[in-house]
């Protein structure tokens, strides 16, 4: 758990998947949250299985599709309430479709996360064009950290 002056931040690994490194991981996402100027509060983030994440796309979202990520915002007024949850199974996937390192993956999915919380949707190919600038753009700014969330 990292708390940083405004945020309090939970993980925990549900998945059999490898995890990457927490300590930095923690860092990458108090650091967007800052930026992103999100209210203080909590911010839990759970690695899961794709069937566990499944599960939670058909029951919250009535979409039994694979997924690589859920956010719930709970936040009832002004303090941060929400969860991200990310299958480690699809963003091992997702890393070799897209030629990228699995840490550099799940930086983008916690960002992503983050940018739904902050307001940004991915509906439209207009939405999705203006998420994928600003995922690149954390990545970018924060890629020394970002290649440092691989176990040793």
């Amino acid at each position: 758990m990292t708390t940083d002056a405004q945020h309090t931040i939970h993980m925990a690994n549900e998945s059999e998947s490898a995890l990457l490194a927490l300590a930095e991981m923690e860092t990458l996402v108090a650091k967007v949250l800052l930026q992103e100027a999100l209210p203080a509060g909590t911010l839990s983030i759970v690695f899961v299985d794709d069937a566990y994440l499944t599960r939670l796309h058909e029951e919250y979202l009535q979409d039994n599709s694979v997924t690589d990520i859920i956010t719930f915002d709970l936040s009832d007024g002004d303090e941060l309430d929400s969860e991200i949850y990310i299958s480690l199974p699809q963003a091992a996937t997702q890393a070799k479709e897209f030629a990228v390192s699995l840490s550099r993956e799940v930086a983008r999915l916690l960002i992503h996360g983050i940018l739904h919380l902050s307001g940004y949707d991915d509906h439209t190919a207009e939405e999705r064009q203006q998420m994928q600038k600003m995922e690149e753009h954390y990545l970018r700014q924060l890629a020394d950290l970002v290649e440092r969330l691989a176990p040793n």
